[in-house]
């Protein structure tokens, strides 16, 4: 399934508890996968594409097993997207996002993440980039690498004041605190 969640995805996995693979199938309601959180740092919309392979956790936690969320409040923005602002916030269980309430389920797996694959991509910019500002990249993915067809908003890791990267510039980009940056540029002869 498509990364459109902000605190989990949906993956098809295999529980070792009960020695069963779980499939998803979009619109079969027999194959609806495992919910599973995103780490902290990637919690934001399209993090994930589809094919992806991360192990997975049960966490026993404070409030379950469950890796929580942040609640913003019902009048609150969520500029964390389910992080917390500070180890003394308070969290709660994570809940998938579905519209009727009573078909939500706790999302108890967490993906386990450790800035390897998936936190660093090639890329492509789709404008200029200047010192401090961002603008669009193409995700280029394979070998050899090609255009993914996936678009992010990139961030200025790496330039100083004054400088900038033209569009069409070949770059790495890696996925911090929830936010894709431009971490090395290839060189212009």
């Amino acid at each position: 399934m498509e990364d459109t969640h902000d605190n989990y995805v949906i993956c098809r996995g295999y529980d070792p508890r009960i020695k069963k693979f779980f499939d998803y199938v979009e619109g079969d309601p027999d194959k609806l996968g495992i919910p599973v959180a995103k780490p902290w740092s990637n919690r934001t919309a399209g993090a994930y594409t589809v094919g992806q392979i991360f192990p997975a956790v049960i966490p026993l936690t404070k409030i379950g097993q469950t890796p929580g969320v942040r609640d913003p409040g019902e009048d609150e923005e969520d500029p964390l997207l389910g992080q917390p602002a500070d180890l003394d916030e308070e969290v709660g269980i994570l809940y998938t996002d579905e519209a009727v309430e009573a078909d939500r389920k706790v999302v108890n797996w967490l993906l386990l993440e450790g800035g390897g694959e998936g936190s660093t991509k090639f890329a492509k910019l789709d404008a200029t980039l200047n010192a401090g500002s961002s603008c669009e990249a193409s995700i280029w993915s394979g070998d050899p690498l090609a255009d993914s067809g996936d678009n992010v908003t990139v961030n200025d890791w790496l330039l100083g004041g004054g400088e900038s990267l033209a569009s069409g510039t070949k770059v790495v980009i890696e996925f911090i605190s929830g936010k894709w940056y431009v971490t090395q540029a290839s060189c212009s002869v």
